[in-house]
């Protein structure tokens, strides 16, 4: 799949095309789980590649084995020290087999006890018949680094940037109070998140973290190095101010969330 398969509108009309959720109607049938080992992804304990490819006709074939109106889920599992590049192409590789949530774990240690209780979970889809949103939307980056910025060009704003640390203060206040000002003004807040290609799978989980921990639901990870921009769950072509959905799009009901406690 090449990144021209997945380009996507511009930023400031880029309508939301993944949600947080605290729980899956995913029945324990209808579970995959992706396992990054070296350089390997693994799914279940079987089928083992490093070819974004036949990890796309695996997954497609697990996920011909669910009726088309159920919930698969899949818990995309790799060390927290995994760079952010792997993890977006398992992400657009299991959007593009079918899968609608993705459950991101990190794996510390093979030891490290019931780890799968502590993630985060991403739903993918977009409803048809979206509009573009009535607000402009927070965009975060973090660098390879680990460091924390707000907004782009003359107004980008350097905010957390110890990547040793886990919680993200400066971010968290910054969120709070867009979140805030968006909710007095009856609109829904929205974030673009961008995250360096060698940044760690868990400082994209930290970013998403503080998003949940303000109920910031709505979000898209965005490249924005080119243009049109691209994001990770962006399936097929868009043009400025059009809907691009993934074919994995399954209409569901509002979630209400909960801040995921780590």
């Amino acid at each position: 799949m090449s990144d021209d398969e997945i380009l996507m509108h511009e930023i400031d009309t880029q309508l939301p095309v993944a949600d947080f959720s605290h729980s899956s109607p995913c029945s324990a049938a209808n579970r995959v789980f992706v396992t990054l080992s070296g350089p390997n992804f693994r799914i279940n304990n079987g089928f083992e590649t490093d070819d974004m490819e036949k990890l796309y006709s695996g997954l497609s074939e697990k996920r011909s084995e669910t009726k088309q109106n159920e919930f698969p889920l899949i818990y995309l599992i790799a060390p927290a020290e995994t760079t952010f590049d792997q993890i977006r192409s398992a992400i657009r590789t299991a959007a593009k087999a079918g899968f609608a949530d993705i459950f991101l774990v990190t794996k510390r240690t093979p030891a490290s006890g019931n780890y799968l209780k502590h993630g985060l979970l991403l739903r993918l889809p977009t409803a048809s018949g979206l509009s573009p949103p009535s607000i402009e939307p927070i965009f975060v980056r973090s660098d390879r680094d680990g460091s924390i910025f707000i907004n782009t060009g003359p107004s980008q704003e350097a905010l957390d940037h110890c990547r040793e640390k886990r919680s993200l203060p400066k971010l968290n206040e910054t969120l709070d109070n867009y979140a805030a000002c968006a909710r007095a003004g009856g609109f829904e807040p929205i974030a673009q998140i961008h995250i360096d290609s060698s940044a760690t799978y868990q400082r994209a989980i930290d970013v998403m973290n503080a998003m949940q921990r303000c109920h910031i639901r709505h979000i898209t990870f965005t490249d924005v190095t080119s243009t049109p921009h691209r994001t990770c769950q962006g399936m097929g072509k868009g043009k400025p101010g059009t809907p691009t959905q993934s074919p994995s799009a399954i209409p569901r009901p509002p979630q209400i969330v909960n801040p995921v406690k780590r």
